[in-house]
């Protein structure tokens, strides 16, 4: 069966928040990361098919007080961090790509998202809501990596860890009715 063409583009602005555990995490610092390669589409039957390349997560900064710092993090601190992250955490040489499929049911105040995300491998059952404000949608909820087999990164023996939770936030822009790409497509 040929994937059906009827797909939609959709914007998402991914943002990732890590946190800091441990003895000695006052050492260390909560994290603020953004993806840059994300494709999102709208689908026929109310379909929802996301793939993120694990590559393109970039690190923004720490995160003090609520607020982002990306001065107090050097270039060589970034560096280790996206590698840690992309070899020891995410391991891209054996899972190239994150995915999400599933559906999205409208109510007049909000969009509830179910489906699966894959994440290394590994399924998991994922439901939000998002909700309307100035233009776009707007979700947040939390992901444990070890649902997905991945153990929180630890340094010190453990005296510095990271919390086994991930907050997610994504803004979503809808497309108009007219702004179908002619290359978009769903998966079947």
């Amino acid at each position: 069966m040929s994937p059906p063409d009827d797909a939609q583009p959709l914007a998402l602005e991914i943002t990732l928040f890590t946190f800091k555990e441990g003895l000695l995490a006052r050492a260390a610092h909560d994290l603020q990361l953004h993806v840059e390669r994300v494709e999102a589409r709208l689908c026929s039957g109310n379909r929802l098919a996301i793939k993120v390349d694990p590559l393109s997560i970039q690190v923004d900064g720490a995160v003090v007080h609520g607020e982002v710092h990306a001065d107090i993090l050097s270039a060589a601190n970034r560096r280790e961090i996206q590698h840690t992250l992309q070899e020891t955490v995410l391991k891209v040489a054996s899972y190239p790509m994150l995915r999400f499929d599933g559906k999205f049911e409208e109510s007049s105040s909000f969009v509830e998202v179910h489906g699966t995300l894959e994440l290394c491998g590994v399924q998991q059952t994922l439901t939000t809501r998002a909700h309307a404000k100035e233009g776009a949608l707007f979700a947040e909820f939390e992901i444990r990596p070890s649902a997905f087999g991945i153990q929180p990164f630890r340094a010190l023996m453990g005296a510095i860890r990271v919390q086994d939770r991930v907050v997610v936030k994504i803004r979503a822009v809808r497309p108009s009715l007219n702004s179908a790409s002619a290359s978009a497509r769903c998966p079947p």
